[in-house]
């Protein structure tokens, strides 16, 4: 895969004039990091039905993204809990708006899930939908079979816990022995939930009472 080549993709759906999003090939992949400073929101997202449109309609919902998939969270962290892995437009959306919230300030962190692995054997080796009409530069057509390998490459830089602040965010679940210090991490469990905004006054409260959601 061509880095920095830009790429389109076709939303998942049968009609032929359904939309499309474009990204940036990463110029470089790297391990993610597990500490992060609390911002001053934070978004948590826990689906488990790899749909395409409920993850978009929910960052939408949420004012994360604008209807083009550009970032509106400023500042905020975007946590997204597994569960999309056998949806590779999904993954190539948060792919996408990655660099997005970057360039804003922001934050997106995918953590992968147990079966994240196992789920992306269904679509590592297969062509990805590319809405050629949208590509500008279609020199770069003969490097494109590579492409979902690279999402694949991307998956593996992901972890499945991370601390922002004083709250740990995870995809496991972990017993109280495996928290080494209850006063200063709080886990996040999302149970039952598809979605929770939390913002910095929240983020004391859950320290203080050391809530498990």
């Amino acid at each position: 895969m061509s880095k920095n080549a830009k790429i389109a993709i076709y939303e998942p759906g049968d009609d032929d004039s359904r939309k499309h999003f474009s990204l940036r090939i990463k110029a470089t992949l790297r391990q993610e990091e597990r500490f992060f400073m609390s911002p001053r929101q934070i978004f948590v997202v826990h689906l488990e039905d790899n749909n395409f449109q409920s993850l978009a309609q929910l960052l939408l919902k949420a004012g994360i993204i604008d209807a083009r998939y550009k970032w509106l969270f400023d500042q905020g962290h975007l946590v997204i809990l597994g569960g999309l892995a056998a949806s590779a437009e999904c993954l190539w959306l948060i792919y996408a708006i990655e660099d997005r919230a970057k360039r804003k300030g922001g934050y997106v962190h995918y953590l992968r899930g147990k079966e994240d692995f196992n789920q992306s054997t269904t679509w590592r080796h297969s062509p990805l939908n590319y809405a050629f009409d949208y590509m500008l530069n279609k020199k770069t057509y003969s490097l494109l079979y590579d492409g979902n390998n690279e999402l694949h490459r991307w998956l593996l830089t992901k972890n499945n816990i991370v601390k922002i602040g004083d709250v740990l965010f995870t995809t496991e679940h972990l017993e109280r022995k495996q928290i080494p210090s209850r006063k200063t991490i709080t886990p996040v469990y999302m149970v039952g939930k598809k979605a929770l905004m939390i913002s910095s006054g929240e983020i004391k409260k859950i320290k203080e009472k050391q809530s498990i959601l």
